[in-house]
């Protein structure tokens, strides 16, 4: 791989893989987890986008690898490893495991917004057979390891660009006319992987040729550039938002319905179970039938918008997410709705605590699973101009989730859950 032609050396050491959205940071990670997996021991791959998916990321590695804790519960919590309770003892566990055994890892940091957050959970010592790899948009991370290394990703070549996109074609260029028009949609998206993958699958499930979707992207991509201030912070509204809104708007109702609801949700991982089912909300009966279900999954998975992993889970790109939210911030009322649908959605997975038996054992994986997502529903739930206005229903799921982070040790998470609550029933005027 050029990117990390060669293992990292143990010491430990840290390699910083940076540069701006879509780039490939993800891609460049996993390929190098993929060629150099015997090099390692175990690999352990982390969510770092916000505290509660690298907090629950890294208290894995403990569970996964059944480590015998020395640790006691703090506050409250009480209960196993593999109930879901004790956080934070898991955290310190697993810690202990990465500085003092004699084996080869390696830690992936993937999607790091704030390097500081992160300072928790790197070993303080080793006996050298570490190494670990963030992926970041930051710029200015500076070494905190003995041997550092930084690896900033560029678009890729036009030969290379050119090489994708007739891959997602499953087919050779048909003529050097063809290929000359290759190179204009390749010039205007700048190589970028993302937009290429999703142009390719635009053009396959379309049945078009490469000539009409150039005719379709050099319109729309000056209407896009003319449009005014984004609505969505940190969305650059350049070339590769114009290719999501065309693909976008191209998908067969019921898919577009579909993927605007997992824009309000984690977009690493979502449960397919989670859509599955008979739902209280009449507006989500299009998700009724599994065989339709499982159709619209297979549509956005064959046009490149969403990945269906085997174990059913399904993710998409942050950059296409955020073109999601900005497309929907031009109609309130409809992101209200597939607001509404998502919490129902969640609601639906994760039943109140037993006001006489409080959180059992059973309860704690279903939260393990969607705490993730309630989180990525509140946080896109703000910064969307006009913020959504949080009903008390959002506020019930808001106490339950506190309540099971209290449970787990994780305590400033839990304070700011029922500190939302809080402030949603003074707004409703009850105590």
């Amino acid at each position: 791989m050029p990117a990390i032609g060669q293992p990292l050396p143990f010491g430990p050491a840290c390699c910083v893989i940076d540069g701006m959205g879509s780039i490939g940071k993800t891609q460049t990670a996993l390929e190098y987890c993929y060629l150099y997996a015997s090099e390692y021991d175990g690999i352990f791959w982390l969510r770092s986008e916000t505290d509660v998916e690298l907090s629950a990321s890294y208290a894995a590695i403990a569970v996964e690898l059944r480590l015998r804790s020395s640790h006691t519960p703090s506050g409250n919590s009480q209960g196993s490893a593999a109930s879901g309770d004790g956080v934070n003892v898991n955290i310190e566990t697993a810690r202990d495991w990465l500085e003092t055994a004699d084996k080869k890892w390696l830690l992936v940091f993937d999607n790091v917004q704030d390097i500081n957050s992160v300072q928790r959970y790197i070993p303080r010592c080793t006996k050298g057979r570490g190494a670990m790899i963030i992926t970041t948009q930051k710029l200015n991370i500076q070494g905190f390891t003995e041997i550092f290394q930084r690896v900033g990703l560029e678009s890729l070549s036009s030969d290379d660009s050119i090489t994708l996109l007739f891959k997602y074609l499953e087919r050779e260029s048909r003529g050097p006319e063809e290929t000359t028009k290759a190179f204009e949609i390749i010039g205007i998206v700048g190589g970028l992987r993302l937009a290429i993958a999703t142009i390719g699958g635009c053009i396959l499930m379309s049945n078009s040729t490469i000539d009409e979707f150039l005719n379709h992207i050099q319109p729309s991509d000056k209407i896009w550039d003319r449009t005014e201030s984004t609505h969505v912070k940190g969305y650059d509204k350049g070339t590769l938002g114009s290719v999501f809104e065309l693909a976008l708007s191209e998908l067969p109702a019921n898919s577009r319905k579909l993927i605007n609801i997992l824009g309000f949700l984690n977009p690493d991982s979502v449960p397919e179970a989670m859509f599955l089912g008979t739902h209280d909300d009449p507006s989500l009966e299009f998700l009724g039938n599994a065989e339709e279900l499982a159709t619209m999954i297979q549509d956005l998975n064959l046009r490149q918008l969403v990945k269906r992993e085997s174990t059913g889970q399904l993710s998409l790109h942050r950059s296409l997410q955020l073109s999601i939210l900005n497309l929907l911030s031009n109609n309130y009322m409809l992101r209200l709705q597939v607001f509404n649908q998502a919490l129902s959605l969640i609601r639906k997975q994760l039943p109140p605590p037993s006001a006489t038996q409080g959180f059992r054992a059973d309860l704690f994986a279903k939260y393990k699973t969607y705490v993730p997502q309630i989180v990525s529903l509140y946080m896109h739930s703000l910064w969307l101009q006009p913020p959504i206005t949080h009903s008390l229903d959002f506020a019930k799921v808001m106490i339950d989730v506190g309540t099971y982070m209290w449970r787990t040790g994780q305590f400033k998470e839990c304070e700011k859950m029922l500190t939302t609550a809080e402030d949603i029933l003074e707004k409703e005027g009850l105590p």
